[in-house]
C-alpha cells in the first residue's frame, strides 16, 4: 500500500483526517496536502471557519 497511501486507514504524518457528519451517517476522509496543498488549504479554512456548517451537498452519485 506503499503506492497507495489513500488506502491506508491510517492517518500518517502530513495527512489531514475529515469527518463528515450527515443524516445518513458519517463519512471520513483523508486529505493530502503534499498532493494538492492549496485545495487542501482552502478546505481547511473553510471548515474552520464554519463555512460547510448546515451545508446542503446536492451532488448525488449512484
Amino acid at each position: 500500500m506503499a503506492n497507495y497511501p489513500q488506502l491506508n486507514k491510517e492517518v500518517q504524518q502530513g495527512e489531514i483526517k475529515v469527518v463528515m457528519h450527515t443524516n445518513k451517517g458519517d463519512m471520513t476522509f483523508k486529505l493530502f496536502p503534499n498532493i494538492a496543498p492549496k485545495t487542501v488549504e482552502n478546505f481547511v479554512t473553510h471548515a474552520k471557519n464554519g463555512y460547510y456548517d448546515g451545508i446542503t451537498f446536492h451532488r448525488v452519485i449512484n
